[in-house]
């Protein structure tokens, strides 16, 4: 995933309006891993001579949980940005290694929309044009700047960061971009409109009721024809409601309860932005399949395709009983939200690196509340698994501390054979399917780590 996709870009009215009331000059921010930090130390006076720009630390981007080291690189008027890209890309070359990179860069809150761009599309431009991986990474917890990822050659970046520093001068920055913070999504506050596909017959026999629920839980709801929606029926129409999203999740519980008693088995489905399919999906289906473990193994597809403009609407089918069913909708409902609201908000800044189901996973409270209350009410039966990984003899070495350290973080319980005199190896691992599953993931992105090198 390339991008958070954020349909909240600024239009060139609100960029001329800030740039008459811009109050800071925009620097270039950036956090380094100590290790990265440690290589770089003695060539960023030499950078920040070459180029006439000056270069400190600053402790107050610390990211929370992640040692490292911020430098800024200032040099007043906005004349003065290649001088400053010309100093990072010096930066970065000293650490290129076999072509890779990764480089974490930070910029101000209030400008994330804008930067992103409508559905995503001029963060995906910036990528396309510098031939650079630009992942916009999820806000963290008491951390105001936002992380930006940057992956590629040292040249590559420095392209990347040439059109993306452009774009933001063309704008410009003021005390609010810098002083904004992200807030978690509070169900209790958040208006929000919820849109569902029911038959029209049922949809004749929740008529009656409606209005019962749209007094009792103070939200608006309405009956739509259809729209141009991919996977939608004929006999299809819209069930639409208005209001607080806690007030929407209190109303569907007895909606879904009602129509569940004549909808035999056709799936419940919801009416979502097509441009939010692939992050609700995950990467490799990660952040879906996690939904659907946590609602007791609801089936969940996602009626969505590349071919769907990011502007049109999609359906997202959930089947299964009503008790699950109802788990799933409360999830992808508040997962929405956070789509809209810029995504969660991570609790610690080690979770940065992450897929996007592990940040979702690792994201504050308040946005989990309401899921984890209906999920504590019933606790089910998870499904165990057992399994034999093969690792290199040579790289199994290098990972004992952190197959201990994934070992305890997911439960997994592990046992690696002593294969010294071997090419081979074997981990044993075993838990819970979804456990083992995020276990599985982070050993073979270290094992491609080192290998690379």
């Amino acid at each position: 995933m390339k991008s958070q996709d954020i349909d909240r870009g600024l239009s060139p009215s609100d960029s001329h309006s800030h740039r008459n009331h811009r109050k800071r000059e925009f620097n270039l921010e950036f956090f380094f891993e100590k290790f990265r930090y440690d290589q770089i130390r003695d060539t960023i006076q030499k950078a920040a001579d070459k180029y006439k720009v000056k270069i400190n630390t600053d402790k107050k981007k610390q990211i929370p949980d992640l040692e490292g080291v911020a430098i800024i690189i200032e040099g007043a008027g906005d004349e003065r940005i290649k001088d400053k890209c010309e100093a990072a890309h010096e930066i970065f070359k000293i650490i290129e290694v076999q072509g890779n990179l990764d480089i974490i860069m930070l910029i101000p809150e209030g400008i994330v929309s804008y930067l992103i761009g409508a559905g995503g599309g001029q963060i995906t431009k910036f990528s396309k044009d510098s031939k650079a991986n630009i992942v916009v990474n999820q806000p963290i917890q008491n951390f105001q700047p936002r992380t930006v990822k940057l992956t590629g050659t040292a040249e590559q970046i420095y392209e990347a960061i040439k059109l993306m520093s452009k774009k933001i001068l063309e704008r410009g920055v003021t005390d609010d971009d810098y002083n904004q913070v992200p807030k978690p999504v509070d169900p209790s506050k958040i208006d929000t409109r919820v849109r569902l596909a029911y038959e029209t017959q049922v949809l004749d026999y929740l008529d009656k009721y409606l209005e019962e629920y749209s007094k009792k839980y103070d939200i608006q709801i309405k009956i739509r024809d259809s729209h141009k929606i991919k996977g939608f029926r004929k006999e299809d129409r819209i069930l639409q409601l208005d209001g607080k999203l806690k007030h929407i999740q209190q109303a569907l519980k007895s909606i879904m309860k009602r129509a569940h008693s004549i909808q035999n088995d056709n799936p419940f489905k919801i009416v979502m932005p097509a441009s939010y399919a692939s992050k609700l999906i995950g990467a490799k289906g990660c952040l879906i399949r996690d939904i659907a473990n946590k609602a007791g193994g609801a089936n969940i597809k996602v009626l969505s395709d590349k071919q769907t403009d990011s502007d049109a609407e999609c359906l997202v089918e959930i089947k299964g009983n009503v008790s699950c069913t109802y788990d799933a909708c409360m999830q992808i409902l508040e997962q929405i939200e956070c789509f809209r609201n810029g995504g969660p908000i991570l609790e610690s800044g080690r979770y940065i690196n992450e897929n996007f189901a592990n940040q979702y996973r690792n994201s504050v409270q308040q946005q989990r509340e309401s899921r984890s209350r209906s999920s504590s009410k019933r606790r089910r039966k998870k499904i165990s698994i057992s399994t034999t990984l093969i690792v290199p003899t040579s790289v199994i070495n290098q990972l004992e501390e952190k197959i201990k350290e994934y070992g305890s973080k997911y439960r997994v319980q592990y046992n690696i054979s002593d294969n010294r005199h071997s090419r081979d190896s074997n981990l044993q691992i075993s838990g819970t399917c979804s456990d083992c599953v995020a276990f599985i993931e982070l050993i073979l992105k270290d094992q491609s780590k080192i290998l690379r090198k």
